[in-house]
């Protein structure tokens, strides 16, 4: 009797972890099509070619894009995110209740994001996009490019 409940417990398993995989297979797929529907087929990085970014002393870099659409929505996110906090290697309170009891001066150093890539100047001429940009932080190890709120690409920084 021992063995056939736990066996009954295995088959529930399995199929709670089957059932799981398909979901996650769904969702993963349904994100895709939105994902290719978001992006433009017209949508074309001309430069850099490479899936990094050397980065000289300047800390100025340029991509070069073309595309048909000119509602295209273009953003640059940079990792790992930093905080004033991480930044300044600030110790964060045990319990985030410690945090909320803080001025909201004070609560910003923990929450408040500090951009890693500052947009210089965005032109566009014709179908061709060229994106002008400075990386601000010491501890940037990649970005992502985002076209209409999906990643198209992702870039290793490389800082000299």
């Amino acid at each position: 009797m021992k063995k056939l409940s736990y066996f009954i417990l295995f088959l529930l398993l399995i199929s709670s972890i089957n059932s799981f995989s398909q979901d996650f297979k769904a969702m993963q797929k349904e994100y895709e099509e939105r994902k290719a529907e978001a992006i433009p087929k017209s949508f074309k990085i001309i430069s850099p070619i490479q899936d990094f970014i050397l980065v000289d002393e300047t800390r100025t870099f340029t991509i070069e894009m073309v595309c048909l659409d000119p509602n295209i929505s273009i953003l640059l996110l940079g990792f790992p995110y930093e905080t004033y906090a991480t930044k300044h290697n600030l110790e964060r309170p045990a319990d985030v209740e410690e945090i909320y009891k803080l001025p909201a001066e004070e609560q910003n150093k923990f929450f408040k994001l500090i951009p890693s890539i500052e947009v210089i100047e965005t032109i566009k001429e014709g179908n061709k996009i060229t994106i002008y940009a400075k990386v601000t932080s010491e501890n940037i190890e990649e970005f992502n490019l985002d076209i209409n709120n999906y990643t198209y690409k992702t870039f290793r920084v490389l800082l000299e």
